[in-house]
């Protein structure tokens, strides 16, 4: 099992984290939107939408519906 942090690491805003499970499962916990504009289009450039490939998630699970947890 492994767990990668992709929002929400010294800030409060963008939670997103990607658990990878052992039979090659991925569980995308929150899709949360990064309220600091300067660092999510630095982000964007860098990355695209997200930092990994989107389709090789096989399940979302929101925490709660806030902005910074659900996305955009």
């Amino acid at each position: 099992m492994k767990l990668s942090f992709f929002g929400a690491a010294r800030q409060v805003t963008g939670s997103m984290f990607l658990l990878e499970l052992e039979d090659d499962y991925k569980v995308l916990i929150d899709c949360g939107t990064d309220l600091d504009n300067n660092s999510t289009a630095d982000k964007e450039k860098q990355f695209g939408l997200f930092p990994f490939e989107a389709s090789m998630i096989n399940l979302v699970l929101l925490t709660h519906a806030h902005i910074d947890h659900s996305g955009q």
